[in-house]
């Protein structure tokens, strides 16, 4: 709810046309575009786009924690962490054609390992993609038996098909 509240009022006070609403588990939330959130993105020092990326997404800044991410990605090319970071971040902000070449590219980087199979679980649950999901969470959860990350993720996934 507070991010449909935070982009309605970054389109209204920026008079931001363009603006476009996305279903995410049945709610309703207000996308910019890449390039109008970079307009009211404060600037950062390159060294500190990445720890600003993770900051904004802890706060619920999505959006915002995905334009740092970009930045970040762009410095260290051949972090699997920075690509990880990017790829969450704009799957919290719906924005899965940002969060698709970053799973990408962070599979290539590092292979199907456990953050990316958890991970990728979750956007699948985001985007809708219930078989999907269950198929890489089930390879998450053999490789880490006992994580309650992906125990809560299948069981949202559980819930969510019920």
């Amino acid at each position: 709810m507070q991010l449909k509240i935070v982009m309605t009022l970054n389109c209204m006070l920026l008079l931001i046309s363009g603006c476009t609403e996305s279903m995410m588990f049945g709610r309703q939330v207000e996308i910019l575009s890449v390039s109008e959130i970079q307009h009211v993105v404060p600037l950062v020092a390159d060294d500190q786009a990445f720890s600003e990326g993770l900051k904004s997404f802890s706060e619920g800044k999505f959006d915002v924690a995905t334009v740092y991410m970009q930045q970040a990605v762009t410095l260290t090319p051949e972090s699997p962490q920075v690509w990880l970071a990017l790829a969450a971040s704009a799957d919290q902000g719906g924005r899965f054609e940002i969060s698709k070449p970053a799973y990408e590219q962070l599979l290539k980087l590092s292979g199907p390992v456990f953050e990316y199979q958890n991970n990728i679980g979750f956007s699948y649950i985001l985007q809708g993609r219930y078989a999907d999901a269950e198929v890489a969470l089930r390879t998450a959860l053999s490789m880490r038996p006992a994580d309650q990350t992906v125990a809560n993720n299948l069981a949202l996934l559980r819930r969510i098909r019920s």
